[in-house]
């Protein structure tokens, strides 16, 4: 039968027999398909949840690491804080501010349960300039650093980590682990595949914390100050050479002041000479005996000759010393001033420098 009557006395078309049995059989040959894989869909869905679980969690911790310069303890007795001394157990949700839903097993470096201590970072920085007293992500940096060296290995991990977290699953092949196993995916005794793991190796820790960029640029500008400090240094020793030389050449100026003073005193007693002699000769004129007269005429000539000798001298060490010396009193003042101000100019730099390496200090690994 191809239809039916309604009616109405029409007929409407309807599917036949044949055709309801090939519908029923390719839905048969459908849900036979399709049913074995719903658990691996619902596989793949749990999959998902435990990686981003996971990778959440893991956030939290570095986040709670860079800011409270440690990570949390565990915690022991399921209330979601951590317990304080606890090196395993679950992962502190409350104290994270994490979803209390959240179940992950939970181990820490005990490293890194205590902040560092605030002398792990002490750059040389000059006199009169200090870094902060407490300890920052600079501290922790260098912590970090430290136990890439001395910590041992986490179960659960092949490489020295600050943590390591664990989250059961309901299937992959083993034998329902617990959350409490921490074996390495390597060990087929132990490693049960039904768990899922994350753990932050501290080389990544010091890395995500931008620790090399951090401490370079700290120990970097630290240094800039230590030199701006010796340039300082320097800068007032070539400025103690400088006034000191400008002190002798004073010194020179004020001897040739008082050369010059001697001088003037012998060219006074030679002018005195030259009149008495003068006086002499006059008085003996007309001369009485002819070899006194022609004394009397040689010592005029020589206290005239000594007087010309004495003006000559008096005019070199105006026109020649005593100029010269008041030129090199200002030049060498000049060059005092050229290094005073330098002095000035290495003082700032020596203060800009050391206040950069003060606040990159106290900001950590902050900026």
């Amino acid at each position: 039968m191809t239809g039916f009557r309604n009616s109405g006395g029409g007929t409407r078309a309807g599917f036949t027999l044949l055709e309801m049995a090939v519908v029923l059989v390719v839905c048969a040959v459908l849900a036979v398909a399709i049913l074995p894989l719903l658990p691996l869909a619902q596989k793949v869905d749990e999959e998902e949840q435990a990686r981003a679980e996971l990778e959440r969690a893991s956030e939290a911790l570095v986040g709670y690491l860079g800011t409270r310069l440690r990570l949390p303890s565990p915690d022991t007795d399921g209330d979601g804080v951590e317990d304080a001394g606890a090196t395993s157990g679950l992962l502190p949700t409350t104290t994270l501010g994490l979803d209390r839903r959240t179940t992950l097993a939970y181990r820490v470096n005990t490293g890194l349960t205590l902040p560092p201590s605030p002398t792990l970072y002490q750059p040389p920085l000059p006199v009169g300039h200090s870094g902060p007293t407490g300890a920052n992500g600079l501290d922790l940096c260098v912590r970090l650093e430290q136990l890439q060296r001395t910590a041992a290995l986490l179960a659960a991990t092949e490489v020295t980590s600050a943590f390591v977290l664990v989250r059961p699953v309901s299937d992959g092949g083993g034998g329902g682990g617990t959350a409490a196993d921490f074996a390495v995916p390597n060990d087929p005794v132990a490693y049960d595949p039904a768990l899922r793991r994350a753990a932050l190796g501290l080389g990544e820790a010091y890395a995500r914390l931008a620790c090399p960029d951090r401490l370079r640029r700290a120990f970097a500008s630290a240094q800039a100050a230590v030199t701006a400090n010796s340039a300082v240094r320097l800068a007032e020793l070539q400025l103690e050479f400088r006034d000191f030389d400008v002190e002798v050449s004073r010194l020179e100026l004020q001897n040739a002041k008082t050369g010059l003073s001697y001088g003037e005193f012998d060219l006074a007693i030679g002018v005195l000479d030259v009149a008495m002699a003068t006086v002499q000769v006059i008085m003996d004129i007309p001369p009485d005996d002819a070899f006194e007269a022609t004394v009397a005429g040689v010592e005029l000539a020589a206290a005239t000759v000594q007087l010309g000798f004495l003006i000559a001298e008096i005019i070199s060490a105006r026109h020649g010393g005593i100029d010269d010396a008041e030129s090199a009193v200002a030049d060498k003042e000049e060059l005092a001033a050229l290094a005073l101000e330098r002095r000035d100019r290495m003082v700032r730099l020596r203060e800009a420098a050391s206040r950069r390496a003060v606040e990159l200090d106290q900001a950590g690994a902050a900026r």
